[in-house]
């Protein structure tokens, strides 16, 4: 080899290094690249397994909105509403639920030390809810459990205003289910809610029922659109000055309806039956007992237009605390310390007009109405009316937003009147 080709040599085993190098590096990045491969497939297979287990966990329930508890048979769901509500009274703030409730029952009346106060504002969100639903079956039928609760509970007066504007948390409603029965706290069965104007308002109109207390209740449906049912329900001696010790509750109130339901609405017919008793211990009395009654229908008819017709007529021999107002009227006693009931009577009538589809007005008056022996307590009440009229916004379903305007006359025994005249603006959020 001549001397003149050394540097071809060099050039040639530079070369030769070089390529080497970049081989490493090809491979180097190869090594890589199958490794992040598998990284990947690995972090997919733990993906997918993560979400077969929440897609088990939140295996879809029988009832929408709800899961099935994992292992088991039963549909969990969990619900409620948040209420916020500007409540401005023009008359005397009304004392049911510390002035949360516009009940006509409960205006105040001249010589009370609330009577001359005017314009009184507050804001609350006391009446939102809180429920656990669950269901499940069984060879008796479906088993469905309900616990409900609002934050209405005392202390709920204006003093619990001043700092936190603390609320009470209590029980609405608590009932288990159980194919055809119900065993628990509940709506009475003498009281029908689908006939109830659409309203903020937690009260009114006057003239209808409006409880919840224990009961067992059956019901039966018919192939025609008819329900029948028969419930035993709490009693409650309710004359004035009744209290733990002077009352005798023997036996469940007795309450039956017939319901049917045709294409433009519903009818529906309730009968009660009642035993209020007297102990000897009350002042001036012996130990008695009475049997009330109670009848009402309702209705709702539904306008070619959509527009919507509700009524509610309600009346009886003994009927107290089943017509609004009538708590501790049910009965007096006489000057010979006897039990003698006491009729009342009244209803309402409302009507609702859907603006747009998502914009309404309701509009109603209700009358309650007692016919009490001369004996009655001068505060009872000989009559109430009310009415409602409002603006209700419902964007989706699960929003509303509304106005009302609240109006209310109560007359005692005794000849003295009150009023409440509130307008009220809330907001509900369900969930």
């Amino acid at each position: 080899m001549s001397i003149t080709s050394w540097p071809a040599v060099a050039n040639e085993a530079e070369e030769i290094a070089e390529l080497k190098r970049q081989i490493e590096i090809v491979a180097r990045r190869i090594s890589e690249i199958e490794l992040q491969e598998n990284q990947d497939e690995k972090e997919k297979e733990v993906v997918q397994v993560k979400t077969v287990d929440i897609k088990r966990f939140l295996a879809r329930g029988d009832r929408r909105n709800s899961i099935l508890i994992p292992g088991t048979q039963t549909s969990l769901s969990i619900g409620g509403r948040l209420e916020a509500s500007f409540i401005h009274d023009f008359d005397p703030r009304p004392s049911s639920r510390g002035g949360d409730i516009a009940s006509a029952s409960s205006a105040k009346l001249p010589g009370d030390p609330e009577f001359e106060i005017r314009g009184d504002t507050h804001l609350t969100a006391r009446n939102s809810r809180f429920n656990i639903i669950t269901t499940t079956p069984t060879r008796f039928g479906q088993l469905r459990t309900h616990l409900e609760g609002d934050f209405n509970g005392p202390p709920n007066n204006k003093g619990s205003r001043a700092t936190t504007n603390r609320t009470v948390f209590g029980v609405r409603q608590a009932y288990g289910q159980l194919g055809k029965v119900i065993f628990g706290h509940y709506w009475t069965s003498y009281m029908d809610r689908t006939a109830f104007p659409s309203k903020i308002n937690g009260t009114g109109p006057v003239g209808r029922t409006f409880m919840r207390q224990g009961q067992i209740r059956y019901t039966h449906e018919f192939d025609n659109g008819g329900q029948w049912a028969v419930a035993l329900e709490n009693p409650y001696s309710d004359f004035n000055g009744a209290d733990d010790e002077n009352s005798a509750d023997s036996y469940p109130d007795l309450i039956s309806f017939y319901r049917h339901e045709h294409d433009r609405g519903h009818l529906q017919f309730t009968g009660l039956l009642r035993r209020v008793g007297i102990e000897e211990n009350f002042p001036g009395g012996a130990k008695d007992h009475a049997t009330g009654w109670g009848l009402n229908h309702t209705g709702s008819y539904r306008l070619p237009w959509d527009d919507r017709i509700t009524w509610y007529i309600n009346f009886g021999d003994g009927i107290g605390r089943y017509l609004d107002g009538g708590r501790r009227q049910g009965v007096t006693v006489n000057p010979e310390g006897k039990l003698e009931t006491q009729f009342g009577y009244g209803g309402f009538i409302s009507y609702r007009h859907w603006w747009t589809k998502t914009l309404s007005s309701s509009i109603d008056f209700g009358s309650s109405n007692f016919k009490l022996n001369p004996e009655a307590s001068s505060t009872s009440n000989k009559h109430l009316y009310s009415s409602n009229v409002n603006l209700l916004w419902e964007p989706g379903n699960r929003m509303l937003f509304g106005i009302e305007y609240i109006w209310g006359r109560r007359e005692v025994y005794d000849g003295r009147k009150g009023s409440i005249s509130r307008f009220q603006f809330t907001s509900r959020f369900l969930f």
